[in-house]
């Protein structure tokens, strides 16, 4: 078994490498492991001391370069067109820019702000890339009977942005190569610098293998991770802290928070919807229940949002 077959199999194993918890890989490790165990861990230590050069991670200009080619890749394989009807998108925008706008101070380091996408689709589903991109497909938005529910859609996906839940969600080997080739491809001499030293702390197989490996096909790899999760939702966690911020992003921005109730059990109807594999709508109905219960008031949904409604 070559060493690429062995770092493929520890990979398919462990999942996504969390590196950060294994700080001391490497050091004290008795000389009598057996060799498959010692080479995993051998290759865990490369990898933690490259990324260990990246420390801050993404900057704000790599996410966005990332999250744009995400976006992509998203529109070449999983949607066949953005939506032609103008008056749709344009309303979208001025509803996701409202809320983007109340949402500046948790995230003021975004690169290009907040894009928001109509895509054609039946389906229900709505897609935050990294950078701020959101997606949302005509599918979703027929199924929303006011602006609220439209705006709740989009601030528990802007939360994932907030949050960097997609960026977290990238395993340790995908994102040090990512990491490399935006600071060549988009860096300055500091950028490049950082993916030499990198590059360095990796053995020459590795080195060889993201040479040889494209960009595109980095950041195709990438989205189908990310893919996998947007089909069956990231964990529990954080999909409750999407909905619980949401409920604080709609209230300050002028929206019903009890309309993500009222659409959550839309988006929970039917076998394989997108949100089926968040919590159960029963769970998701109370702790946003009691989130907005913590408030001393908040807006109500008023018939003029119903009425203007663009499908």
């Amino acid at each position: 078994m070559n060493i690429k077959t062995l770092l493929a199999s520890f990979l398919i194993f462990i999942g996504v490498i969390q590196l950060s918890a294994w700080p001391d890989v490497g050091v004290d490790i008795p000389v009598d492991i057996p060799g498959p165990v010692g080479d995993y861990l051998a290759i865990a230590q490369d990898i933690n001391e490259a990324l260990q050069v990246f420390a801050e991670g993404y900057t704000p200009e790599q996410e966005y370069y990332l999250g744009r080619t995400c976006a992509a890749n998203i529109l070449n394989q999983y949607y066949n067109k953005t939506t032609e009807n103008d008056q749709l998108s344009m309303y979208v925008n001025e509803i996701g820019q409202s809320l983007a706008v109340m949402s500046q101070a948790d995230r003021d380091d975004l690169f290009s702000g907040f894009i928001f996408i109509v895509v054609e689709g039946s389906n229900k589903n709505a897609i935050a890339t990294p950078g701020g991109f959101i997606f949302i497909t005509t599918g979703m938005i027929e199924a929303c009977e006011n602006e609220d529910q439209i705006a709740a859609i989009l601030a528990h996906e802007i939360g994932h942005v907030i949050h960097k839940d997609a960026v977290n969600s990238i395993d340790s080997k995908q994102r040090l190569i990512s990491l490399i080739k935006l600071a060549e491809e988009y860096g300055g001499p500091a950028a490049k610098q950082k993916a030499q030293e990198a590059l360095d702390k990796l053995p020459d197989w590795f080195v060889d293998e993201i040479i040889n490996t494209s960009t595109d096909e980095i950041f195709s790899n990438i989205v189908d991770g990310m893919m996998g999760l947007w089909e069956n939702a990231y964990n529990q966690d954080q999909e409750k802290a999407a909905d619980i911020y949401a409920v604080h992003l709609m209230t300050k921005t002028g929206y019903n928070p009890y309309e993500l109730i009222n659409i959550i059990g839309k988006l929970d109807e039917g076998v394989g919807a997108h949100y089926g594999a968040h919590p159960s709508p029963e769970e998701r109905a109370n702790y946003i229940s009691t989130e907005i219960a913590t408030l001393t008031t908040y807006p109500q949904t008023l018939p003029v949002r119903t009425e203007r409604v663009v499908k």
